[in-house]
């Protein structure tokens, strides 16, 4: 089982303009690494973003990263929502595997986050198996530092389009509540 729950990538289209000026889209991705063979990548953009806040740190804060911790938090408001055992759907085994994949149907209510696979130990009962993999997201879940973001920060990415960037605002809402 791969200890990196979760990794990412950020780009960035800079787009020059007739008076000399640039503007950018930032495009940020998050994988969730839960299984080895299943891995969940979820991506979202802001268009119209000043290349210069991208590129440069703004009080020792990137906005790129800011957008990604935001999206990892709106992944765990989602799981932590509706994540159970009442969403296993299904437990995979793998002759010789040292590992075994549970599968959770999230539902409607988790748009966003609609599947979840996570591998867990081979030796493990389906209740065992069940129960170890929401232990696994949940450890994950605490792992993430839920801090709240910086006010040039929120206001940036307030001016993003609501629609390319759910998981973004879903953590900004988390991290609200939290603090």
């Amino acid at each position: 089982m791969s200890s990196l729950i979760s990794t990412g990538s950020q780009g960035l289209k800079i787009t020059h303009l007739a008076d000399g000026s640039a503007t950018g889209v930032l495009v940020c991705s998050v994988s969730l690494n839960f299984s080895a063979k299943n891995i969940a990548v979820f991506k979202e953009q802001i268009t119209d973003v000043a290349v210069g806040q991208v590129l440069n740190p703004y009080q020792d804060v990137f906005l790129a990263d800011e957008m990604q911790r935001l999206m990892r938090l709106g992944i765990a408001s989602v799981l932590e929502r509706t994540l159970s055992a009442s969403c296993v759907q299904t437990i995979s085994h793998f002759e010789g595997a040292q590992t075994q994949q549970v599968h959770f149907e999230l539902g409607e209510d988790s748009a966003l986050v609609p599947t979840l696979v996570v591998d867990v130990e081979a030796d493990l009962s389906a209740d065992e198996a069940a129960l170890r993999a929401i232990e696994r997201v949940q450890q994950w879940i605490r792992s993430l530092p839920k801090h709240p973001p910086r006010e040039w920060v929120v206001e940036e990415l307030l001016l993003a389009d609501p629609a390319q960037t759910p998981l973004m605002r879903a953590g900004l809402g988390w991290v609200r509540n939290c603090n």
